[in-house]
C-alpha cells in the first residue's frame, strides 16, 4: 500500500528508494521475513520493560517490540506486492530479485497452514488470521 500510494502522489524515486531498502531488508533474512527491520535491515532491540509509568500512569512502557520473534505470513504478501508495483511502474526486475521473491513464494507455500501473527501482532499467540489469509489468498502463490 505505501508503494502505491507513493507512486500515485508521484514520489517515483520515494517509491523506489523504499522498495530497494525493502528488499535489501528481507535479503538479509530470508527466507522468514520479521514484522519489523531497524534502518540499517537488522533485527531492532528486544523488548523489555522500563520502571516508568507511561501516559495516564499506564503500565508496562516497553523499549524495543517483542514482535521480532512472530511468524508474518502477511508480509510476505506485502513485499511482492511492493515489487510487483515497482514493476508495473516500468522498473525491471533482476534475476537475483525474481529468485528472492519466488523463494518467498515457494516459503508461503510451505507455511500456508500455520497460523500467525498476522497484522495485529497479538501477544496471545499465533492463530488463522483473516487478514494473513485474505492478503495471501489474493496472490497468486501457489
Amino acid at each position: 500500500m505505501t508503494v502505491r500510494a507513493l507512486f500515485a502522489l508521484g514520489f517515483r524515486p520515494e517509491a523506489e528508494a523504499f522498495v530497494n531498502w525493502l528488499l535489501h531488508a528481507t535479503r538479509l533474512s530470508q527466507p522468514e521475513l520479521r514484522v519489523l527491520y531497524d534502518v540499517y535491515g537488522n533485527r531492532p532491540e528486544r523488548e523489555h520493560a522500563l520502571a516508568l509509568r507511561g501516559y495516564g500512569g499506564s503500565r508496562p512502557v516497553r523499549v524495543g517490540n517483542a514482535a521480532e520473534d512472530q511468524l508474518p505470513l502477511d508480509v510476505y504478501g506485502e513485499v511482492i506486492d511492493a515489487a510487483a508495483q515497482l514493476v508495473r511502474e516500468g522498473t525491471p526486475c533482476d534475476k537475483e530479485t525474481q529468485r528472492l521473491l519466488c523463494d518467498l513464494g515457494k516459503y508461503v507455500c510451505r507455511k500456508w497452514s500455520h497460523a500467525d501473527a498476522g497484522i495485529w501482532e497479538p501477544r496471545s499467540g499465533p492463530r488463522h488470521n483473516a487478514h494473513s489469509r485474505v492478503l495471501l489468498s489474493t496472490r497468486r502463490w501457489c
